[in-house]
Order: C-alpha cells, then structure tokens, then sequence
C-alpha cells in the first residue's frame, strides 16, 4: 500500500477514495452523530473500508466534488496496527458501525478552520 505524505489536516481527497469515485450518499444521521462528538470533545469508532478505526474527529466539511467528509486525527486502527496515525479524512457516507466512546480528547493545535480544503465550507467543527 503506498502511503501518501502527511500534512497537518490538509488533504484535499477523502484517503479511501479515488478522485474519480462518486459521492457516496450523505448519512445524515451519522453527520449529527458527529457533530455532537465535535461538540463534546468525544472520539468516535467506526468502521472504513473493512478496518476499524479509532478517531478524534475536528470537522465535518463537503468537498469540492460533494463528498461530505470529516477531518481529524486517526488514534488507532484497530484492524492494522502498521497504519499510519495522525490526520486523516474520512468520507462519512462510507462509514459504517459508528459508536461515540466515552474517552475525551484535546482538539489538535494543528487544526485550521482556515486551510483551503474548507473554501466550501465547514459543518461542525471544535
């Protein structure tokens, strides 16, 4: 698997996705569910692309091509402990199993509301 560099929350594609994949369809249950976890400073579990996923989500944002996304710091995948960790998006629609843990977490400093992947603006955010 070829791993792409790392910038602090700046990736302007969702990782599991190619550039050409549709938007999957929005789920906006899984949005709120988010969106509440934003707001209470929780980290969430959920399932992407057949691994298990342990994150601190920052923002939920649509891109420019209509995916509705949220960006954060990936704390653990449980499925493949040789993954690399730190920022990351995540296309909410392909989501699945998303459960709100009861652990807390310190918004990253490196977050950015202004960084240009959010020109279409931002949902929720810390």
């Amino acid at each position: 698997m070829v791993r792409r560099p790392r910038t602090a929350f700046g990736f302007s594609q969702p990782r599991s996705s190619k550039p050409s994949d549709p938007p999957a369809p929005r789920n906006y249950a899984y949005e709120d569910v988010i969106c509440g976890a934003i707001n209470d400073r929780l980290r969430i579990t959920f399932t992407y692309k057949n691994e298990v996923r342990l994150f601190d989500p920052h923002a939920v944002f649509p891109t420019s091509t209509g995916k509705i996304c949220v960006a954060g710091n990936e704390v653990r995948n449980l499925s493949d402990p040789m993954d690399q960790l730190g920022p990351h998006d995540f296309e909410i629609g392909r989501m699945s199993g998303l459960s709100v843990t009861d652990t807390s977490f310190t918004p990253d400093s490196r977050f950015n509301r202004s960084h240009a992947k959010y020109r279409f603006g931002i949902i929720c955010s810390v």
